[in-house]
């Protein structure tokens, strides 16, 4: 090719090395893309994974919660707790943020609560227990919208176990 010919005389088109570079960076870029979300999604990015699944605890106190870090607006999410329960206790309670219970509705929770009380920026739960070193306590909740929220979990006299959630529509 001469230097001021774009294709050779026999091509049935006009051959522009320039548009062709950008189409094939366009689609290698479209590639690494879907790649990414391919792997995102193995991994639990989107729900269901180890990138979701995720741990809290308070050492002091002993409490521990796990939740979903990632989840649907349209699914049903799971706050579990682990309480340790205090020598000759008959009830542990739990506190629950009030603005991350507003965000998700309560569909069930076992074992059921003998009290619940709610006070300004919390709701606070109390389980009856029998003998053992922790109590599990499971809050099956649907979420109430899409977007970032955080919550925190305590035990009376405990530091607050903080988290937070990305709800997917």
């Amino acid at each position: 090719m001469g230097a001021g010919e774009d294709s050779p005389p026999n091509w049935p088109v006009n051959h522009r090395s320039g548009s062709l570079r950008w189409e094939k960076l366009a689609q290698n870029g479209g590639w690494l893309v879907m790649g990414v979300i391919v792997l995102v999604g193995l991994l639990g990015g989107w729900g269901g994974g180890p990138l979701s699944d995720a741990t809290a605890r308070d050492v002091g106190s002993g409490l521990a919660i796990e939740y979903d870090r990632f989840s649907r607006a349209t699914g049903q999410n799971d706050l579990r707790l682990r309480v340790p329960v205090p020598n000759g206790a008959e009830t542990v309670a739990v506190l629950v943020s009030a603005s991350y219970l507003s965000d998700n509705q309560v569909e069930s929770l076992d074992p059921e609560p003998s009290e619940v009380t709610a006070s300004e920026g919390s709701v606070r739960f109390d389980f009856l227990v029998g003998e053992g070193a922790e109590v599990g306590v499971t809050f099956d909740l649907a979420p109430q919208g899409a977007g970032a929220r955080s919550g925190w979990v305590s035990v009376p006299g405990g530091d607050r176990v903080e988290f937070w959630q990305f709800v997917y529509p």
